[in-house]
């Protein structure tokens, strides 16, 4: 099972303050005590704000560059095409601002999503809370608080490398756009071969560079198993183990390619040990028949989040 980090959010609300949002907080022992010896009545709770209505989040979001994904969601794609983040409108009258810890582009997509919030807050007549610290963001401190040397960031740069080790540590797999509180899950991109001949160790590296040409270069790792990498940057692609009972996985390198590059090199290295070793292939736990081949290597063309929605369609093994 993973255990995953959430998203970061900013909230788009006409609260005026962030726990007008999330509701109030119970006062505890101390703060009761404090009111009664002041003997000062308890503070009114503040009035209900003004909802944002659905129709006024659609009407902001009709010129965004972005992809409606469900009644009340969109996801929105950066000037060059990256999937950036996720816009959905609540029904407790406020807009939730969210982006993949997992995304390899993180700390591009986080900043500038702080910059849209503030736009939408704008032609929303709301404001923009961040999550962390629970405060409100305005034109005033946003430049402060995202500055490269100070706190808040070093939060950031910290929590997005700690998610990227556990897609390692924990066999995840990332997503471009978080699926509600969720932007990692377990892998969805394996291959196992239980081979009809043996494959020689020695000469597997050799064997996966002439089949995919000179843009990958192989490298040994560590426990017995070795990195398909970009020729050109030493970008990781795809990892390979010949596991102890003989058969051998194929799977995703996570974290700094784009998902059509990695499942492209993995599928590719997985059919390579296929033609030389024969004997049978499986896709996450079942027979990788010509079916499923064929709807792999079309949806493999897209996002990583839309691939790991239809495995969770296939039958059972």
């Amino acid at each position: 099972m993973v255990c995953a980090i959430v998203p970061f959010d900013l909230f788009v609300s006409r609260a005026p303050t962030f726990e007008a949002i999330t509701g109030p907080v119970t006062p505890g022992p101390l703060r009761r005590l404090i009111s009664r010896i002041s003997s000062q009545p308890p503070a009114a709770p503040p009035s209900p704000p003004e909802p944002i209505a659905s129709d006024e989040f659609h009407a902001v979001m009709s010129g965004a560059p972005a992809t409606r994904r469900g009644d009340h969601v969109y996801w929105l794609r950066y000037p060059d095409g990256d999937p950036w983040f996720v816009a959905e409108w609540k029904a407790e009258g406020y807009v939730l601002l969210s982006t993949s810890y997992t995304h390899a582009r993180y700390l591009r997509n986080c900043a500038s999503m702080f910059d849209q919030g503030l736009t939408m807050a704008g032609a929303l007549r709301a404001r923009l809370f961040e999550e962390v610290e629970q405060r409100e963001i305005t034109p005033r401190n946003i430049d402060a608080l995202l500055a490269t040397s100070g706190r808040y960031f070093a939060i950031q740069v910290e929590t997005w490398r700690r998610a990227l080790v556990q897609l390692s540590e924990q066999a995840a797999a990332p997503l471009e756009f978080p699926l509600g509180p969720i932007d990692m899950v377990s892998d969805y991109l394996v291959f196992h071969l239980d081979p009809a001949r043996p494959i020689d160790a020695d000469a597997l590296p050799r064997l996966i560079e002439i089949a995919l040409g000179a843009a990958v270069k192989v490298l040994p790792a560590r426990d017995g198993a070795w990195n398909v990498v970009q020729a050109d940057g030493d970008q990781g692609l795809t990892k390979i183990l010949r596991r102890p009972d003989g058969r051998w996985q194929v799977w995703p390198n996570w974290g700094q390619a784009s998902f059509p590059r990695i499942a492209e090199t993995t599928l590719a290295v997985a059919e390579q040990l296929h033609r030389t070793a024969e004997g049978e292939l499986q896709f996450l736990g079942r027979p990788f028949t010509d079916a499923i081949r064929g709807d792999l290597r079309r949806r493999a063309e897209g996002l990583g989040v839309d691939f790991y929605l239809w495995t969770q369609s296939l039958p059972a093994d």
